[in-house]
Formats: C-alpha cells, structure tokens, sequence
C-alpha cells in the first residue's frame, strides 16, 4: 500500500473529527459516529504497522475499506497476514485482532447485531442467533465441540440471508441473486454508497461462509480456524449487512 492510499484513511479519521466538532448538538447519531471513528482509528494502526511479509492489499479492497463504515475488508486481511507464516506476521495478527475484538467487546457488538436481528421481526432468527452465541461461548469453555459452534454460526448467517432475499423478492418464487437484493433493500440512492456497500458484503459472505463448512467437516488440517476470528466476522457481517437493508 502507497503512502498516498494510506492517506484516504487519514482522510477519513479528520472527516469524522471535523464532523463531530460541528454537530456535539446531534446526541442520537454522535454516538455512531464515534464508534466509526474508534474503528477508522483502529484501521490505520493496523495498516501503519503491518509486517513486512504482509504483501500488497488488491486496490478494490482498498476502495471500499476507505468508502464504508465496515472494517470487515480490514480485518479479514489482518487475519489473512498471519498466513505468511513468519513471527512477526503471527505476532501482528494476534495483536490487531486482539485489540479489534477488544474494540467489539467495548461497543458492546454483540447487543447491537442482537438489536438489528429483532428489527427483521423473525423469532426464528432471532433464535439462531442466540444459539450461535451460547454455542461460541461453551466451545470457548470447552464444554461444547468446535463443531456445534461452527454449525451454528453458519446457520444463522444462512438465516439472514434467507430473510433478506425473502424481503427483496416480489414475487414468491422469484430467483433472488446478492446484487438484486442490494438494489432492492439498501438504503440511500439506487445505486448508491449503501447498495455499492451491501453488495460488497457477498464478497465476505461466501469465504465466510466457506471456513465455516471447513470447521464443521474438520478440514481444517493442522492449523485450526480461530473461533474468536470466525464469531468477529459474523457479528460484522451481520451488523454491516443489516444496517445497510430497509428493515420492514
């Protein structure tokens, strides 16, 4: 990454600065804005300090990490650079994770995405939500296999997008895709910074999606997948998809 990519994000951080110095009068969305914040601030530590085996971010990613308010396309990497296979890669992924899942703990992620759920009006979902919860807390115990929290996280994210493509469909059986649900349900203009955001989000669903198969089938091999780094991401992917969709 350039110095000049970087700036975007330095960009971004006096952005949020700036607009909140201007509007301390707009109590209910300050809070949002300063949790942006908290994650932009996160972001550029993260990229200031990568290792020097982390290799070159694709552009895209880029893009839509300096666009969105979702630090998923971030974080995701910081995972990924544990996989060059190098101390301090390891040393640094473990730290930023870390601090990230310290950043989600603090704004009380968890409770949010729970909140967002009970907008979709589905107790169903609801439910695998707080069986995907519970499940990820007893295998962190040990008192549960990995396996049962690795199926539950999946199914839940099945769940949501089941509902929301059910919410996009117009007609029953209507054959639904990712990006014509995007154009359907995301906030904002057609076409917009929300549905450009929502549909980047299939990019993250499916490899998601795909390293939960791998835990629940045990294909992990000899590096299992960090249960801590799979829950992150599902709360993100959860909080990020459903903040951006017209609820009913």
């Amino acid at each position: 990454m350039s110095q000049d990519e970087l700036e975007n994000f330095y960009k971004k951080r006096d952005y949020l600065d700036e607009w909140l110095s201007r509007h301390k009068e707009a109590h209910d969305i300050v809070p949002h804005v300063r949790k942006i914040q908290d994650m932009t601030n996160w972001e550029i530590e993260a990229l200031e300090n990568r290792p020097t085996s982390s290799g070159e971010m694709p552009s895209d990613d880029i893009i839509m990490a300096v666009n969105t308010s979702s630090t998923a396309t971030i974080y995701t990497h910081v995972v990924k650079w544990a996989e060059a296979d190098t101390s301090e890669a390891e040393e640094y992924s473990k730290k930023f994770t870390g601090l990230y899942h310290d950043l989600q703990t603090k704004q009380k992620r968890p409770e949010e995405v729970r909140a967002l759920i009970a907008g979709l009006s589905d107790s169903s979902i609801l439910g695998r939500f707080d069986k995907a919860l519970e499940a990820y807390s007893h295998a962190k115990a040990g008192t549960v296999n990995r396996t049962d929290a690795a199926l539950a996280m999946r199914n839940l994210i099945e769940g949501i997008k089941g509902k929301i493509y059910q919410l996009a469909r117009k007609q029953e059986k209507e054959n639904m895709t990712w990006p014509i649900m995007a154009e359907r349900l995301a906030k904002g203009e057609p076409q917009g910074t929300e549905c450009n955001e929502l549909e980047h989000h299939k990019s993250i669903y499916s490899p998601l999606h795909e390293r939960l198969s791998y835990v629940l089938k045990e294909r992990e091999g000899g590096s299992p997948a960090n249960l801590d780094q799979l829950w992150t991401q599902v709360l993100d992917h959860i909080y990020a998809v459903l903040g951006l969709v017209k609820l009913p």
